[in-house]
């Protein structure tokens, strides 16, 4: 039956995602025709044990059509990373595609790095194909002169070798100015965003005069640079992966299902999510995200500037909120969820509680948890990096589970969009001040 339904799949490159009986993602693969990758599942006589235990398990399949198989790439690492998918391999660990990163010194370099940061810097990638990554890397810097080093250039006395090999400016004994390399810096960010056409038609004239000229070799160490060029600057759209992106042909209920059984509810029709914002307490804000039957319900969407809490305390805020919301108009206005997910640890789900408390009787208090990310002293090994914990009223043990658990995967949706929202009007905020 499952085999019939293949010839509905495009012959396009993306992303399928192979579900079992209970909705659970058992596997995530790419290809560039979804089509011929799945149905070879199906009609492969020689099948390896583990497709052969695979195909046993599938009840559904879901894909994701991609611009191209590098976005594929990066979209298949993505979710294995986030689902840990049974029937798969690679991508499990703390392994990614890798970044070309522009440092934020005063006279930035380029490095290569396996994880965003949001620390300063500007990041390009991620980058499929790490060859290619490397190569564009050190044609940025040789053809707009940006230094290959790493030194600390307040301590440096004297140019070093790079300069002497015409590899190096030296803005380490102020060969270059702090503008004239910055000037280099943007060119280089154009570059590397696809955007610097102007570089490829220059290149593709070089080339044509060394043809004329004879000159083969040097046509083709251009030809060879405007491929490498070409291939690294090939779009890759994906910027972030959330749930959203595996739910829109997904069977919601079953995640809903896990969700109920996991918090000892019937059902789980409505759910609020909120966050707080802030830069050390300055311009502190609050989010409320709504689901309704697991989807985003953006007109209940609510959010709060902090008003009683003037320093650093996001337990406080998180009360503040909590009280805010449901007590005044907003809870004469709005129906009561079957959940509350808080983003953060015992202390801000024990500060929402105790507002709870004050604002309903016992036995009307809706479900409450919240959910954070295992601390490093937490972590027992490689296996528990990057999971989540979450915590239960009267419960003093958090609760981990694994990253394919539906329900966990459907509370971190939750949580994500609480903590997108919160942090957008805190940018809203930031820019309106710096404007007056």
């Amino acid at each position: 039956m499952l085999l019939n339904k293949l010839d509905n799949l495009p012959k396009l490159p993306g992303v399928y995602i192979m579900r079992d009986l209970s909705g659970r993602i058992i596997y995530v693969g790419k290809s560039s025709s979804l089509k011929s990758r799945v149905r070879s599942y199906f009609i492969d006589t020689a099948k390896s044990l583990k497709n052969s235990l695979l195909v046993k398990t599938i009840k559904n399949i879901d894909y994701i059509l991609t611009t191209n198989i590098k976005e594929a790439l990066v979209l298949e690492e993505s979710l294995i990373k986030r689902f840990q998918p049974k029937y798969n391999v690679i991508w499990k660990d703390d392994k990614r595609y890798p970044y070309i990163k522009i440092t934020d010194d005063k006279f930035p370099f380029l490095d290569i790095v396996r994880t965003k940061k949001h620390n300063g810097g500007t990041y390009f990638g991620p980058y499929p194909d790490a060859s290619n990554m490397k190569k564009t890397l050190k044609l940025v810097q040789k053809i707009f002169g940006l230094r290959p080093c790493r030194y600390n250039l307040e301590k440096r006395k004297k140019e070093c070798l790079y300069y002497f090999i015409k590899k190096c400016q030296a803005p380490c004994i102020g060969k270059i100015s702090e503008k004239k390399y910055s000037y280099f810096i943007g060119n280089a960010i154009m570059f590397l965003s696809g955007k610097n056409q102007k570089l490829l038609k220059s290149l593709e004239k070089e080339m044509t005069a060394a043809k004329k000229k004879l000159q083969y070799e040097e046509a083709a160490k251009l030809r060879n640079i405007i491929f490498t060029i070409k291939n690294t600057l090939e779009k890759i759209n994906i910027k972030e992966i959330t749930l959203k992106d595996i739910l829109i042909n997904a069977d919601r209920d079953a995640y809903l299902n896990d969700l109920s059984k996991l918090i000892g509810k019937k059902t789980v029709g409505r759910i609020e999510g909120f966050d707080i914002s802030n830069i050390l307490g300055k311009l502190a804000v609050g989010s409320m995200v709504v689901f309704e039957n697991g989807i985003p319900k953006k007109s209940d969407y609510r959010k709060f500037k902090i008003k009683t809490v003037s320093d650093i305390n996001d337990c406080e805020m998180i009360g503040e909120i909590i009280k805010r919301r449901y007590t005044g108009t907003i809870a004469e206005k709005t129906p009561l969820p079957d959940l509350i997910i808080i983003d953060g640890g015992k202390g801000q789900l024990r500060f929402a509680l105790n507002e709870l408390e004050k604002c309903f009787d016992n036995e009307k208090i809706p479900k409450i948890i919240s959910i954070a990310k295992c601390s490093p002293r937490l972590q027992s090994g490689v296996s528990e990096a990057n999971k989540e914990k979450l915590f239960f009223p009267k419960n003093p043990e958090p609760v981990i589970l694994p990253k394919n658990s539906l329900a966990l995967n459907l509370i971190k949706y939750v949580r994500d969009e609480a903590h997108r929202f919160a942090i957008s009007y805190h940018k809203l905020l930031r820019k309106k001040l710096l404007k007056e």
